[in-house]
C-alpha cells in the first residue's frame, strides 16, 4: 500500500548528502499521514517542511486537507498547529484482531 501511495499520491522527502531523513505522504483517503523524521534529523524543522509541501499538493487536489494525530503525540500536534490545522474532533480507533 505504502509503494502504491508514493507512486500515486504527495509525496515528499528531505536528504542530506543522499539520505533520506524525512517524508511525509498523501494517503489513498486524501489525508496527509505517513510522516517520520530520523531521530539524529529531529529539532531541524524537517518534518514541518515536507508536511508543507504535501499540505499544498493535497489543496491542489481538493478543497480541505486533513490528518489523523494521535492525541499523545505532541510533536506532530506542534507541527500541524505551525501549518494552521486545527483539531476539529476527537476520533476512536477500533482493532479487531482474528482469534
Amino acid at each position: 500500500m505504502i509503494k502504491y501511495e508514493i507512486s500515486h499520491f504527495p509525496a515528499y522527502g528531505a536528504y542530506r548528502n543522499g539520505e533520506l531523513l524525512s517524508w511525509s505522504l498523501g494517503k489513498h483517503d486524501g489525508s496527509i499521514g505517513t510522516v517520520f523524521t530520523k531521530p539524529e534529523a529531529r529539532g531541524l524543522g524537517l518534518a514541518t517542511l515536507v508536511n508543507y509541501y504535501v499540505t499544498s499538493k493535497v489543496f491542489q487536489q481538493q478543497q480541505h486537507a486533513f490528518c489523523f494525530v494521535a492525541s499523545d503525540n505532541t510533536a506532530s500536534l506542534k507541527i500541524y498547529e505551525k501549518l494552521g490545522f486545527s483539531h476539529t474532533y476527537d476520533v476512536d480507533f477500533l482493532v479487531f484482531s482474528s482469534k
